[in-house]
């Protein structure tokens, strides 16, 4: 069923793949049926936040940090992940969203249920209020880390309905 999806993976899912979370043998589960997810540029952005953070908190040392950072790269240049680019679309649908949601829903939580709506494909997030808020959204969403293996949770509501 998973490689039948096309997921956008946000960071929570992306970071575990990388760095040991209690999901990650989920996340890394997910990665391994999955046929190229999408990732957004926001995601890359916010990858690197979270090593740069681990480093400065001294999580990770700096050789650490590079390695993870030099596979990263290396995958998303071997065409392991499909990536979307970030455009004015997702932007407006992602400040429309903020009118629409009736769930508390953060700035860049917004963009990233923009680029998964647009592109048609899943929400996998291991970040609960983001997972409600895209699907009250409209958003399809798949969990990981809730305790359900590979729940889909199908969209509530049609943008722009």
């Amino acid at each position: 069923m998973i490689n039948e999806l096309r997921l956008y993976l946000d960071t929570s899912v992306l970071v575990s793949c990388y760095f040991p979370e209690p999901f990650s043998d989920e996340a890394n589960g997910i990665l391994a049926l999955a046929r190229r997810p999408a990732i957004s540029p926001l995601v890359e952005l916010e990858f690197a936040s979270f090593l740069a953070r681990k480093q400065r908190t001294g999580d990770l040392t700096t050789a650490e940090s590079y390695r993870i950072e030099d596979r990263f790269r290396a995958q998303l240049d071997e065409g392991m992940y499909t990536r979307l680019p970030l455009t004015t679309e997702h932007f407006q649908w992602a400040r429309q969203s903020m009118w629409r949601s009736t769930l508390p829903l953060a700035t860049l939580d917004a963009l990233h249920a923009a680029v998964a709506a647009l592109d048609g494909r899943a929400l996998t997030t291991a970040d609960r209020r983001l997972a409600e808020a895209a699907e009250d959204l409209g958003v399809k969403v798949l969990t990981v880390g809730f305790g359900e293996t590979f729940e889909v949770h199908e969209a509530k509501a049609t943008y722009g309905a």
